[in-house]
């Protein structure tokens, strides 16, 4: 019997990749699965994975830490030398870990999603020396590629929202490394900055959980790599990727999709979103400002209401999609609105192919929009697509799909645009690959 193993160092990962789990039990496969993040939902997770897979849960060290803390830690002044030797000891303790697991449980083959980082438990997977262990590499966003890795940095840079101490001017120290170690270096006009911190950065050249490559996402190791359409494939192949190591499988999280179809679960669907059977409907996509620290609650809120302002006297239903982050309650003075309603079962992936169009913002959710054929309306509150370098990264938002608004104006005017486009046919069923079967039947030619 094949072994695979799977890591997954983030929730998102799981998520994506959790129908291939269900299909690859189905088959002669016996399944290792690495948890190593930490929220509510882990244990409850891995006891569900427990009844049919051996699930590894490390030590709280070894996972993945919270943004904010780090953010925090990053900004504070704390004693150089103990923070370096506790990290080293983790990192070394990590090493320990993954060689455990590879010699125990010995796998044919190991799923990982594009990790970018250093000193973890994903590093040492992906540079474990074994030429019978296949690695491949699941997508789990549309985000991909080494120009968008450096456009997201500098726009980081722009928001301020990256830690002091990655800066190359923090410390003498920095700026001494800084001349060992310019290819992990961003700047943007006269600032620079590390992209991890330079005391990790040194950890993992001496232990060996580096990356080849550290403006590179993906990395170049892997025997195959699992895009969800063609747009993601020329991204990788123009990043460097063999084609010859690309196989496009669409996206797993759509198998869950395939079963809304069945015309008593459509039912159900609509009268869940307090709609009739096939009444058109609208996706709001909250734009997580706040949530991710990116802008305050009052500006979150303000663009919020000013958007609802706008549609709150439509003809159409608008259903709201909130990111996991946001707190529903946050939110619920929106359905004062008689055409507004908040899904609480749904998320956008089964909101997608019965909506007639969607109004987002810069969300990976978005290449939703070519499986589906949906126009999405693009709000650009920070006016990121102003820059000429940003909207050539994105290869998405140069799609027939995307409509980009700056203002208000343009906002309503092209919400008016895409409703009086509306047609009064019925959806039909879009035929959807199935990833999970797609990647499972390509397990057997590798």
């Amino acid at each position: 019997m094949k072994k695979i193993l799977i890591s997954f160092p983030v929730k998102s990962y799981y998520l994506e990749f959790k129908n291939v789990i269900c299909f690859l039990l189905k088959k002669d496969y016996q399944l290792g699965i690495i948890l190593s993040w930490l929220d509510s939902e882990t244990e409850e997770i891995a006891k569900l994975l427990r009844m049919d897979c051996q699930v590894f849960l490390p030590p709280k060290e070894l996972c993945y830490i919270d943004m904010t803390n780090e953010k925090k830690r990053g900004n504070e002044k704390q004693n150089k030398y103990q923070i370096f030797l506790k990290d080293f000891l983790t990192t070394i303790r990590a090493k320990s870990y993954v060689k455990k697991i590879i010699k125990d449980f010995s796998p044919d083959f190991l799923f990982q999603g594009p990790f970018h980082s250093v000193c973890k438990i994903d590093n040492f997977l992906l540079n474990f020396k074994n030429a019978e262990l296949k690695k491949l590499c699941f997508s789990y966003s549309s985000y991909a590629g080494k120009k968008v890795k450096l456009t997201s940095f500098k726009n980081r840079i722009k928001e301020n929202s990256i830690p002091k101490a990655y800066g190359v001017k923090y410390s003498l120290i920095n700026r001494l490394v800084s001349f060992f170690l310019k290819r992990w270096i961003i700047s943007l006009r006269s600032q620079s900055y590390f992209i991890f911190p330079p005391h990790f950065i040194i950890i993992s050249l001496i232990t060996n959980s580096s990356i080849k490559a550290p403006k590179r996402q993906p990395q170049k190791m892997y025997d195959r790599y699992y895009a969800f359409n063609n747009m993601q494939k020329k991204i990788l192949i123009d990043d460097g990727i063999p084609e010859s190591k690309i196989l496009v499988a669409g996206i797993p999280r759509l198998d869950d999709v395939y079963s809304l179809f069945e015309k008593n679960k459509l039912k159900k669907f609509y009268k869940n979103l307090s709609l009739k059977f096939n009444q058109k409907y609208v996706i709001y996509n909250v734009n997580p400002l706040w949530e991710h620290n990116v802008k305050s609650r009052k500006f979150h809120f303000d663009l919020l209401n000013s958007h609802f302002d706008i549609l709150k006297n439509k003809k159409i239903k608008i259903i709201i999609s909130l990111h996991p982050l946001c707190d529903i309650s946050d939110y619920v003075y929106l359905e004062s609105n008689t055409n507004t309603t908040i899904s609480r079962k749904y998320n956008i992936y089964e909101l997608y192919p019965f909506a007639s169009f969607v109004l987002s913002h810069r969300c990976s959710t978005n290449i939703l929009s070519l499986t589906f054929n949906k126009k999405v309306l693009i709000s650009d509150p920070m006016n990121l697509f102003s820059n000429l370098e940003y909207q050539e990264t994105f290869e998405m938002y140069k799609l027939d799909t995307v409509i980009l608004t700056r203002n208000l104006l343009e906002y309503d005017e092209k919400f008016n645009s895409l409703y009086n486009d509306l047609k009064d046919d019925k959806h039909s069923k879009i035929k959807i690959k199935r990833a999970s079967s797609l990647i499972s039947n390509d397990l057997q030619t590798l």
